[in-house]
C-alpha cells in the first residue's frame, strides 16, 4: 500500500514506516549482530526525524529556518523508497521468520539459509543508505540550531539594546527633574532668607507685646481659679447653714404650665392657694381652685403632700410638684379603667396615675367609701288593743294612724331653692380634655353594724393623730434614704435634715430632733 508523504505529516508517515522496519527485523530472528546494527541505524534515523518535526512546530519562521526546513523535509523523503523496498522484500520472511512461525520446520529451515545467504548484502545496503539520510539530517538539524541560536542572541541583543535606551532616557528625564527640583529649592531658600531678613526686626518688636499679652492671659486662668476654689469653699462651708429657701421647687399645674416657687417668697399654705387661684382665674379650672379641689403630689415617688404637714417641712428644695384637679364621677371604676376625655381603655391597674396613649391626658380613679349605720328599728306595738284608729273596712287607713309613717298629704312643706344658674366657667370646667392632670373620685356607702364601728379608708377618714404619725415615719424613710444615698454630710441630707427636725418641733418633739442632729453629726464629723 503507497504512503502519501506531505510536510509534517510525511515526516510522520516515515516514523512510521522505520518502526514497522524495526518490528519486522525483530520478529526475522534471523542473526543478532546484524540486525542489531541495523536496528541501531533505523534508530538513529527515526530520532532525526523527529527532531525535525519538533523544530518545525516549535521555532519561529523566517526565510533562512524555512529553507532549512524543507531541506530536511526532501532528505526524509529521499529515505522514503529504500525503506519501503526493504520492508516488502523482508515480508516474505514473515511466515518462516516471524512471531507466528509455521510448524513446517523444512521450510522454515529452508528461509533461514536463503535469508542468510541472499539477504546479507542487502542488508549492508540499507544499512549504508540508512547512515547516509541520517547523517544528512543530523547535519541539517545542528545547522537549524545553530540559525536559531543566532536568531535568539540577536533578538536579546535587540531587546537590551531597547531596554537600554528607554533606560538612558528615565535616567536623562529624572536627571532634568531633579535639575528642576534643586533650582525650586534653591529658590525657596533665597525667598525665605529674604521673609528672615525683613521680618527679624519686627519679630523682635512683637516680642514684648506677646510676653504681656501671655502674662495677662496666666494672670486671668490664676483669677478664675481662685475664685472657683472659693466658690467649691463657700458651697462646703455653707452646707450646714443651706436652707429650703435657697432653692425653689418646680409646679406642673392641672394644665400643664411649668413654673418655680420660691419659698423664700411662698411661705405658706395660704400664699400658695392665693397664689393659683390667681394664676386660674378667668381660664378653666378656676372654680376647682377656689375651693381647693386638688391635690399636690411629688412627681418621682407619686407620694401626695398633706395639708396638715407644715409648710416648711412639706417641700423640699428642687423638687417636682405635680398638681391634679378632683372630679366627682359616678362612674363604676371597678370594672375598667378608661380615659375620662376619650373613653381609650387603659390596661394599666386604676391604683397607679395612667396618662391615656390617645390624648395625653393623666388620670387616676380613687374610690372613697362611706361607712352608713343601720339605724335601729321602730319598736312596735305590744297589742292591738293599743291601737287608736279610726280606719275601718273599705276606707283609707291613713288619716289617723299613731305610730308608722304619715301619709304623704301630712308631710310638711320644704322650702323651694332658688335654681343655680350654669356659668361659662363651670362648663368648661365639666370638660375634662381641657385639663392634663386630673383625679377621679367615686363614692361607693358601705353598711356597718353597731354604733361603734368605724372603716377608715383612705386619707379622708385620718384624724390629726393619724396623719402626723405618719408623716412622721414618711420623713423618717425618706431621711434615712438619703443618708444611705449621699452620705451625712451632703448638701441635701444636710438640708432635709433642717427641714425634718423643724417638723419634729412644730410637732412637740423637741428631744427627738434634737437626738438626730446629735447623731449626724456626730456620724458625719461635721
Amino acid at each position: 500500500m503507497p504512503v502519501s508523504f506531505g510536510s509534517i505529516g510525511d515526516i510522520i508517515a516515515i516514523c512510521l514506516l522505520v518502526k514497522d522496519l524495526v518490528a519486522a527485523l525483530d520478529e526475522s530472528k534471523g542473526s543478532a549482530t546484524e540486525y542489531g546494527e541495523v536496528k541501531l541505524e533505523l534508530r538513529a534515523l527515526e530520532r532525526a526525524l523527529l527532531e525535525v518535526e519538533v523544530l518545525s512546530r516549535s521555532q519561529a519562521s523566517t526565510v533562512k529556518l524555512n529553507a532549512l526546513y524543507a531541506t530536511a523535509r526532501k532528505a526524509a523523503l529521499d529515505c522514503r523508497q529504500p525503506i519501503e523496498a526493504f520492508l516488502n522484500m523482508i515480508k516474505k520472511y514473515d511466515s518462516s521468520l516471524g512471531a507466528g512461525v509455521s510448524r513446517n520446520l523444512v521450510r522454515n529451515t529452508a528461509m533461514k539459509i536463503r535469508w542468510r545467504l541472499s539477504q546479507k548484502d542487502e542488508v549492508a545496503r540499507i544499512r549504508a543508505e540508512i547512515s547516509a539520510h541520517s547523517s544528512s539530517i543530523n547535519m541539517l538539524l545542528a545547522t537549524v540550531n545553530v540559525n536559531l541560536a543566532q536568531t535568539h542572541h540577536k533578538d536579546m541583543s535587540d531587546q537590551l539594546s531597547d531596554s537600554s535606551n528607554r533606560q538612558n532616557a528615565l535616567i536623562r528625564e529624572v536627571r532634568d527633574q531633579l535639575e528642576e527640583t534643586n533650582a525650586l529649592v534653591s529658590a525657596s531658600h533665597a525667598v525665605t532668607n529674604k521673609i528672615k531678613e525683613a521680618l527679624k526686626l519686627k519679630w523682635f518688636n512683637q516680642l514684648g507685646a506677646e510676653l504681656k499679652a501671655m502674662m495677662l492671659r496666666i494672670i486671668n486662668i490664676n483669677i478664675a481659679t481662685y475664685n472657683s476654689v472659693i466658690s467649691i469653699q463657700e458651697v462646703i462651708s455653707g452646707g450646714l447653714q443651706r436652707s429650703l429657701t435657697h432653692e425653689p421647687f418646680i409646679l406642673e399645674d392641672a394644665i400643664g404650665r411649668i413654673s418655680p416657687v420660691h419659698l423664700q417668697f411662698i411661705n405658706s399654705w395660704d400664699a400658695l392657694d392665693a397664689v393659683l387661684e390667681l394664676r386660674f382665674r378667668k381660664i378653666q379650672g378656676h372654680t376647682k381652685v377656689k375651693r381647693r379641689e386638688y391635690i399636690l403630689q411629688e412627681h418621682s415617688t407619686k407620694r401626695e403632700i398633706s395639708r396638715t404637714r407644715h409648710w416648711e417641712g412639706a417641700f423640699l428644695p428642687g423638687q417636682r410638684i405635680d398638681m391634679s384637679l378632683i372630679f366627682d364621677t359616678r362612674e363604676q371604676s371597678r370594672i375598667e379603667t378608661s380615659c375620662p376625655s376619650c373613653k381609650e381603655v387603659s390596661k394599666d391597674s386604676q391604683d397607679l396615675e395612667i396618662q391615656c396613649q390617645n390624648c395625653g391626658i393623666w388620670y387616676r380613679r380613687v374610690t372613697e367609701l362611706l361607712d352608713e349605720e343601720e339605724l335601729p328599728m321602730s319598736p312596735a306595738p305590744t297589742s292591738s288593743r293599743n291601737r287608736q284608729t279610726t280606719a275601718q273596712f273599705g276606707k283609707p287607713s291613713f288619716n289617723d294612724i299613731s305610730y308608722g309613717p304619715k301619709p304623704p298629704s301630712q308631710f310638711p312643706a320644704l322650702p323651694s331653692s332658688p335654681k343655680r344658674k350654669l356659668d361659662c366657667t363651670q362648663l368648661e370646667e365639666d370638660d375634662l380634655s381641657q385639663f392634663k392632670r386630673i383625679r377621679l373620685v367615686s363614692k361607693e356607702k358601705r353598711q356597718k353594724v353597731g354604733p361603734f364601728l368605724s372603716y377608715p379608708v383612705g386619707e379622708a377618714t385620718f384624724n390629726a393623730a393619724q396623719q402626723q404619725k405618719r408623716d412622721e415615719q414618711t420623713g423618717w424613710d425618706e431621711f434615712h434614704a438619703l443618708r444611705s444615698s449621699l452620705g451625712d454630710t451632703h448638701p441635701d441630707t444636710l438640708a432635709y435634715l433642717h427641714s425634718f427636725t423643724r417638723s419634729l418641733r412644730n410637732w412637740g418633739k423637741y428631744q427627738t430632733a434634737e437626738i438626730i442632729i446629735r447623731d449626724t453629726l456626730r456620724s458625719g464629723r461635721v
